[in-house]
């Protein structure tokens, strides 16, 4: 087993949460400082994460800050964090590309392959080898997408494309 020393939080700075949630932001910061653990999170004060903050401090452990520049030069940070980590933030303007499109080839692949990125383990072990259907099967899986109109195959480039029909039903 791992040797957890901290745990990361990502949660509200707004107050307008129910008191369920303020709650439980208590006992997880007391739950953390209790296992001598490190919280990160937001540096911020407000809602959700102050109250994580203060529930780990008053309970004497330890808190780590990441926060933007510009939102620390704006004051936005707990004062009372004993480590902030202050980052430089940058927008950066790009294109991404769309995903390659299937065709009736990298689909009978992908079916192979299904399994392969699924990250829990126990899962991806009872898939793996095995994927979706057999190799006698996979090309009459596709078949009959067809030709209950879920996927529309072009003739010409052999793309696959999801039908009206199949949209509505997702």
């Amino acid at each position: 087993m791992r040797n957890i020393q901290s745990v990361c939080v990502y949660c509200a700075s707004s107050s307008k949460v129910d008191a369920i949630y303020f709650e439980a932001a208590k006992q997880l910061g007391k739950l953390i400082a209790r296992n001598n653990l490190r919280c990160i999170y937001g540096a911020g004060n407000q809602g959700l994460m102050g109250t994580i903050a203060d529930s780990v401090l008053d309970a004497g452990g330890k808190v780590t800050g990441i926060i933007p520049r510009f939102m620390y030069e704006e004051g936005w940070h707990y004062e009372r964090l004993q480590d902030i980590e202050i980052t430089n933030f940058e927008i950066k303007t790009s294109e991404t590309t769309p995903p390659s499109r299937y065709n009736s080839g990298s689909i009978i692949l992908a079916m192979e392959n299904a399994g392969k990125l699924i990250e829990d383990e126990e899962l991806r072990e009872q898939i793996k080898g095995a994927g979706i259907g057999t190799s006698a099967t996979r090309a009459e899986i596709i078949k009959k997408l067809e030709r209950i109109n879920y996927i529309s195959i072009n003739t010409k480039t052999q793309i696959i494309t999801p039908t009206e029909k199949r949209r509505k039903n997702i």
